[in-house]
């Protein structure tokens, strides 16, 4: 089986903290460098219908990808449900940065 099949046969959701919001998905957190201050990305409304349909129970090939959900997943916007990553329940469970003081249950995306 290649790999490109496999990929679309696996179910895809929105990651952790990103959220729809009209016309835009917008990140609640600070995102890794290079995307550190974009937070929002407008995106086209056919888009934004299938992300919306990103609910956990349908496949990549059922979404039907266009550009800019390839872009997404390139990005790691739009992930396999197996990776997805939830908020740490306890403060036990972060992980510190060793270079400053970010943590991974306050951002995931933010360890240097």
């Amino acid at each position: 089986m290649s790999k490109a099949y496999s990929e679309k046969e696996k179910i895809f959701v929105l990651q952790n903290r990103w959220e729809i919001k009209n016309r835009h998905i917008v990140y609640y957190g600070i995102r890794k460098a290079p995307y550190t201050f974009e937070n929002s990305l407008r995106l086209p409304q056919r888009t934004l219908k299938k992300l919306r349909l990103a609910d956990g129970s349908r496949t990549l090939a059922q979404l039907k990808p266009d550009l800019y959900i390839k872009k997404l997943i390139k990005e790691g916007i739009l992930v396999p449900k197996e990776n997805y990553r939830p908020d740490k329940t306890t403060y036990e469970e972060a992980v510190f940065c060793k270079n400053c003081t970010a943590n991974d249950s306050v951002d995931q995306n933010i360890l240097c």
